[in-house]
């Protein structure tokens, strides 16, 4: 086949790949092994090869490649003009699933194709590609379709006549698209817009990806800023708040200043806040061989922090089994509990959910990842009891993209198992004591209309405050340009009719990473405690 060379990728080592168009027609060729071709973009190619479908995975989209394995498979040509990029039709993908949208991409796959003034959702490094990929939506995305911040939300749609577990239907917002990052350009911000990108549309990853033939150039730099909190406690009202930490360690001294301020200041100091991803104090310098398990250095770092900003806390966790309970190696990360003591008063040592008492089944549901935190309090104004939960579920590290055909999403089945358990600890606390409030909170790694958190909502037990908000402004966590809430407030009824939420986007707004506190945004709720 001949063709025009439209997008050459290599190195010291020779070409890695390239991409030929002609006619509405293209290609890529791909070299398994580094060859010295003359080759470079805007110039006519002859190739000779056998045609080949490579799948990047189980249940991806084949990509049609060339495989170039020897020098006279290639022969150069005159130079040439590029060929006339492709406007793409976003309009249509915002309406088709992920896979249907790969479907919908593959006429146009290894062609020239134009976004026009993109705006930036994420920033990320692709491990899959081994690229760094900013994703973005074009400008002619309606704004009606973006949350607050600019971005999109994962939202969820109902189908009633479906059966329970199929009952919602996810968008993932398949409107989007991946461009690799190449050039000097410092992109941190959400909503930051580029200049018009042309590129070569790249299936090979399992994913939408444009190759640009520039280098990415900033239109206007966006400056998002969080909302402030616009809540605060009174006649009885205690404040409450949930908040992951990053794998947040005693070593960490800046984040934990950084995370003081954030809860002193930001988050108006809560009276209990519920913590995950704690480390332990030596954090992961000694990885798998260190015994460590205490976390008291973190607090002894983190209460004095907070201390300075004027705010008062006692820190409270039990720890975890050595190396059995997730998260990154040798860290022993674990939920736990902040609280302020001229206001919230613990009543007896917390306890890991389940306990020793429990079945076996219930263990197994917790199996490899962390085991929730509860713990009785009282809220001293009104010497009123409640009781606690801290949580952090099971990762969805391993489930498929959602690009992939039938994507599958098993890591639901063990925070399913998860929330039963959860279900049968609430049940068993309000057999004893009808009127005992109780609060559920954490890092859920689940959306609102998850089968998991639905087992909560829909037990009669508890309500999640976040119900209270807009589905679109409901996110708390950043994911290849998508955000969603993985973390969750949920209440017992009698508290629920006067709660009152918000969440603050501290972090989902900045691509930085190097300056974040942490990789999700807290939730802050009010509910009266008389």
């Amino acid at each position: 086949t001949t063709g025009v060379v439209t997008h050459l990728e290599a190195s010291s080592s020779g070409v890695k790949r390239f991409f030929l168009q002609d006619e509405g027609q293209a290609v890529s060729c791909y070299l398994p092994r580094r060859l010295p071709l003359k080759l470079q973009a805007g110039q006519w190619a002859t190739v000779e090869g056998m045609v080949n479908e490579y799948r990047p995975g189980n249940g991806s989209f084949s990509n049609t490649e060339i495989p170039i394995l020897l020098m006279d498979q290639v022969k150069s040509g005159r130079p040439a003009a590029l060929p006339e990029p492709r406007e793409l039709d976003f309009s249509k993908m915002a309406q088709l699933s992920p896979s249907q949208a790969m479907e919908a991409y593959e006429p146009l796959e290894s062609m020239l194709v134009r976004v026009r003034n993109p705006r930036v959702l994420d920033r990320f490094n692709d491990w899959e590609s081994r690229r760094t990929v900013v994703a973005v939506i074009p400008d002619s995305v309606s704004a009606n379709e973006r949350n607050s911040v600019g971005t999109l939300t994962v939202t969820a749609r109902e189908h009633s006549n479906r059966n329970w577990d199929s009952r919602y239907e996810f968008d993932f917002n398949a409107e989007r698209i991946f461009i690799e990052h190449e050039g000097s350009a410092k992109i941190s911000t959400v909503g930051t817009r580029l200049k018009d990108v042309v590129g070569v549309l790249d299936l090979s990853s399992g994913q939408p990806l444009l190759l640009p033939i520039d280098k990415l150039q900033i239109e206007s730099e966006a400056k998002p800023k969080a909302a402030p909190l616009n809540l605060s406690a009174e006649n009885g009202q205690m404040m409450i708040a949930t908040y992951n930490l990053w794998n947040l360690s005693a070593d960490d001294s800046e984040r934990i200043t950084k995370i003081a301020e954030q809860i002193a200041d930001d988050l108006k100091a809560p009276d209990l806040v519920a913590l995950a991803e704690v480390q332990d104090d030596s954090g992961t310098r000694n990885s798998i061989a260190d015994l460590t398990l205490s976390s008291r250095k973190f607090a002894e770092k983190l209460t004095p922090a907070l201390s300075k900003k004027g705010a008062d806390y006692r820190y409270l966790d039990r720890e975890p089994l050595r190396h059995r309970e997730g998260g990154v190696p040798g860290g022993n990360i674990r939920v736990g509990f902040l609280y302020k003591p001229e206001r919230v008063r613990p009543v007896g040592e917390p306890f890991r959910i389940p306990d020793d008492s429990r079945p076996v089944t219930e263990h197994l549901a917790f199996e490899g990842t962390r085991k929730a935190l509860g713990s009785r309090f009282e809220f001293v104004p009104t010497n009123q009891p409640f009781f606690a939960i801290a949580t952090h579920l099971k990762s969805k590290r391993g489930d498929d993209f959602v690009w992939k055909k039938n994507p599958q999403f098993d890591s639901e089945d063990q925070r399913v198992q998860q929330c039963l358990t959860l279900v049968n600890a609430v049940e068993a606390l309000k057999a004893s004591e009808p009127d005992l409030p109780i609060l559920l909170m954490g890092d859920f790694n689940d959306y609102a209309k998850s089968n998991s958190l639905r087992i909560l909502t829909e037990s009669g037990f508890l309500t999640n405050v976040l119900d209270q908000l807009p589905p679109e402004e409901q996110f708390t966590y950043r994911y290849r340009g998508n955000v969603s809430t993985l973390d969750h407030i949920l209440v017992s009824p009698e508290l629920a009719n006067q709660a009152q939420c918000q969440i603050l986007h501290l972090n989902t707004i900045s691509l930085d990473r190097s300056q974040l506190a942490s990789d999700h945004d807290p939730i802050v709720a009010t509910v009266v405690m008389d």
